[in-house]
């Protein structure tokens, strides 16, 4: 042990230098490598809490995005706002794929080429709107939002049936999980103002993790807002 006082060495464990007579200090422990909880500032703590929370709820919201499929309130205003704005290629994103190949076998073509030969006849109609209805400009028509304000959920009954049906009527198998029967309110923003109107008697189903619009008048979402332009 050195004097930290005159330099000179000392047995270990002496109390005083033997030279200069001063106190002698003992060699503290070095500190292990990590981090030690009781020596961290309090405020450090909690920050670290708050960033390990964000990063939880962060990572919760994706796995419920990933895996929980499209509601059905999101499948209609895609749909709903393809009507307006006159896409007929953002209508058929919310077409579900076994209806595309149900035309597709029934054409004897491929997937893709069926479904190019549905928009480019879906597009035909929603240009029939257009020429119908004279308030409506599809390039004013901003954010559209659906509410549902009232359900009737198909009993499992209904869903065999459903399935049946369609397996009969096209030769292919859509398997819905779930279906219901609703009015909806929709709102939506043109030209910088808000409009709501409703719809009823509108029929969506459950296909895997996602819902689908499956009947839904386009001539009654289109002559809403225009009907709502012209009040």
């Amino acid at each position: 042990m050195f004097c930290g006082n005159c330099g000179s060495q000392n047995p270990d464990g002496a109390v005083i230098c033997t030279v200069c007579g001063a106190p002698l200090t003992p060699e503290k422990p070095a500190k292990k490598a990590g981090f030690d909880l009781k020596s961290m500032d309090r405020n450090k703590l909690i920050g670290l809490g708050v960033i390990a929370a964000v990063v939880l709820v962060a990572l919760i919201l994706i796995l419920v995005l990933v895996f929980s499929g499209r509601s059905a309130e999101s499948a209609l205003e895609s749909y709903i706002k393809g009507v307006l704005t006159l896409d007929a290629e953002k209508m058929m994103d919310n077409v579900p794929d076994a209806q595309i190949k149900a035309y597709a076998d029934e054409e004897d073509i491929s997937k893709r080429e069926a479904k190019e030969e549905l928009t480019e006849s879906l597009q035909k109609v929603l240009d029939m709107l257009e020429d119908n209805y004279d308030e409506v400009d599809p390039e004013e028509v901003g954010k559209v939002s659906v509410e549902i304000r009232d359900k009737d959920k198909w009993t499992g009954k209904d869903v065999r049936e459903y399935n049946k049906n369609y397996e009969d009527n096209n030769d292919v198998e859509i398997n819905i999980k779930e279906g219901m029967t609703v009015e909806i309110k929709i709102t939506v923003k043109y030209d910088g103002e808000e409009y709501k109107y409703r719809i009823s008697n509108i029929d969506v189903v459950k296909i895997g993790g996602s819902w689908y619009v499956d009947s839904l008048s386009i001539a009654e979402v289109y002559g809403g807002l225009n009907a709502e332009l012209s009040n």
